[in-house]
């Protein structure tokens, strides 16, 4: 038998080489960042393995630290509401991409991925700069939503895509207006990307840095520059732990959403 049953015969045709070698890649990536999760449980400031025992030490340290805790604050506020705004201006953005075939504005909603980030952040600062937007939490979100756009626009783009034109059609033959059609069609059908979407906006915003760091100030510091900071005059596992919560926030988050909607068809296809 050539393959097992069941098996599509280019799953078949894979090398066993090949296999392994993407394997290889896989743990590339993951072992140095599950790296922090033994080092979190250092119970000496050393960032060194192996450590002899294991203490809880630093995530206390990092409830105890007033800074941790309101970055972690200003990053959920920033992102929460950059996610919602980003939501409802890349959706509709993507509804005309996906049944109208605009290949240029596609391709122009990819410029804050293809920029460098530091020129993005020296653009976005000179722009906020006589706004008065430098070191607000308004300019902080009116960046990240700029930062976000492309990932909702591609995602919801996809989602948009697989659903039948014909049903709009349809409804619009019957006497629906287009407000109808796209409130009782086209929303619930793209609520699984909806929901996807938003977690891989929220989760691109809660993680940036580089573009934040232009722009930030002493009370609107978000947690990635806060753990940066850090770092600049004190190096023990605390950044570890902070590391381990996010990591574990990020997981479950992505795992729970794999679980309930499935995240494979807006990126890999039917």
């Amino acid at each position: 038998m050539a393959g097992k049953r069941g098996a599509s015969p280019a799953h078949a045709a894979v090398p066993r080489w090949l296999e392994v070698y993407a394997w290889i890649l896989v743990a590339a990536i993951a072992i140095p960042i599950l790296i922090v999760v033994p080092v979190s449980l250092n119970p000496t400031a050393s960032l060194s393995l192996p450590s002899r025992g294991w203490s809880l030490r630093w995530y206390a340290n990092v409830a105890a630290h007033p800074a941790f805790l309101h970055s972690l604050r200003v990053s959920v506020e920033v992102s929460a509401a950059a996610t919602a705004l980003s939501l409802l201006a890349g959706t509709m953005a993507a509804y005309v991409i996906a049944r109208y075939r605009l290949r240029v504005l596609d391709v122009a909603f990819l410029a804050p991925v293809a920029f460098p980030a530091v020129v993005f952040g020296v653009a976005l600062l000179i722009f906020f700069a006589p706004l008065g937007l430098v070191r607000s939490i308004g300019g902080l979100i009116l960046a990240h939503l700029v930062i976000t756009l492309p990932y909702v626009v591609r995602t919801m783009a996809a989602a948009i895509a697989s659903i039948d034109d014909h049903l709009e059609e349809a409804a619009m033959i019957l006497g629906a207006t287009r407000w109808r059609v796209l409130r009782y069609i086209v929303a619930p059908l793209v609520a699984p990307g909806l929901l996807s979407a938003g977690v891989f906006a929220f989760i691109v915003s809660f993680d940036e840095f580089s573009v934040s760091m232009f722009l930030v100030g002493p009370r609107t510091m978000t947690l990635p520059l806060q753990i940066f900071n850090y770092i600049q005059f004190l190096i023990d596992p605390t950044v570890a732990a902070v590391s381990v919560a996010l990591l574990a926030v990020t997981v479950g988050v992505v795992v729970l959403v794999e679980r309930t909607i499935g995240l494979q068809r807006y990126f890999a296809g039917p």
